[in-house]
This record gives C-alpha cells, sequence and structure tokens, in this order.
C-alpha cells in the first residue's frame, strides 16, 4: 500500500488514521488521569490532577473537531468494505456517535471547569472557574452528566473495538487497490 495524506475511495489516507491514534491516545491518558480521583477528597493534588484532566480534554474537543472536519471534507472508504449494507451502515452510526458523545463530553468538561469552586488552573498557567460558584445543583448536574456520557463511551468504543476486531479476522474490511 502507498503512502497517501488524504482517504482514497478504498482506503483510510494518513492524516485520518494520525488523527484517529492521537485521538486514542489522548482520549486513553484522560480515562487513566480521571481513574486517579477515585479516593482524592480535595486538596493541591485533586485540583491539579484536575487540571490535566481538564487541559488534556481541550486538546481532545480540538482534536475531535478537526477530525470532524477532516472526515465530512474526505471520501469516506466504507462504502468500498466487503461488508454488508446493514454493516456499513451502522459503522458510519458509531463513528458519527462517537463524535457527538466525546465532543459533548468535552464541552460538559468545559461547563464544569468553569463552575468549579475554587479555581481550576489548565496547561499549568490559566486559572478557571467560580462562575457560578454558589450554584452547587448546577455543578453537581454538570458531574452527573460528565459521568454519564463516560460511561456510554466506553460502551460505545467497546462495541467499535470489538466490531473493528471481528471484521479484521473474519472479513475484508478495506481493500487495498495499490
Amino acid at each position: 500500500m502507498r503512502w497517501q495524506l488524504r482517504n482514497s475511495a478504498t482506503a483510510y489516507g494518513q492524516a485520518g488514521r494520525i488523527l484517529h491514534w492521537t485521538s486514542v491516545a489522548l482520549l486513553a491518558v484522560i480515562v487513566v488521569i480521571s481513574a486517579q480521583f477515585e479516593g482524592l477528597t480535595g486538596g493541591p493534588e485533586k485540583s491539579a490532577l484536575i487540571g490535566r484532566h481538564a487541559s488534556y480534554g481541550l486538546l481532545l474537543l480540538l482534536l475531535m473537531l478537526l477530525r470532524a472536519a477532516w472526515r465530512f471534507t474526505n471520501i469516506n472508504p466504507v462504502a468500498s468494505f466487503t461488508i454488508r449494507a446493514w454493516q456499513k451502515r451502522l459503522a458510519v452510526s458509531i463513528h458519527l456517535f462517537v463524535y457527538t458523545i466525546v465532543i459533548s463530553q468535552c464541552v460538559i468538561g468545559i461547563a464544569q471547569l468553569v463552575t468549579h469552586d475554587p479555581a481550576i488552573t489548565i496547561f499549568g498557567t490559566v486559572d478557571v472557574g467560580t462562575a457560578s460558584a454558589g450554584n452547587a445543583g448546577i455543578r453537581e448536574l454538570l458531574r452527573d452528566w460528565h459521568a454519564g456520557i463516560a460511561r456510554l463511551i466506553y460502551i460505545t468504543i467497546s462495541i467499535h473495538v470489538c466490531a473493528a476486531i471481528y471484521h479484521h479476522i473474519f472479513g475484508v474490511v478495506e481493500r487495498d487497490t495499490s
């Protein structure tokens, strides 16, 4: 297979692959950081951890918006894949759903950040928070939505990974015409 930047009618291009795997790596870092919240009750250690989580979340939001723009301005090679029509529709739908929920998660995370009290330092330099410091109800609602969407992301990505493995083992997914 020759190196190609853009998608072709039959294969994903290198730019799309790089954007995909970079967002996967960034999401994995964010999940690892968020797992460290467990057991922390507050204080500077938790605030610093939230700041790192939020900083990477903002980067993920920018990356996902770039991925979405790239995806919608390139050919989608799924049409050429040797899978059933319903599987093609499902593949496209799951990809769009992943974009939607990850971007939504990042936006809710930003809203959480803005309402956090005390302020959180992001990118090691910018303090953000306390916009609605007196409204614990908003913070709690945003926290619940953030946690619920996180579970939805885990489930959706698990389905996506299982489908990719299935098609890699049991069927041709990409046609290499070079």
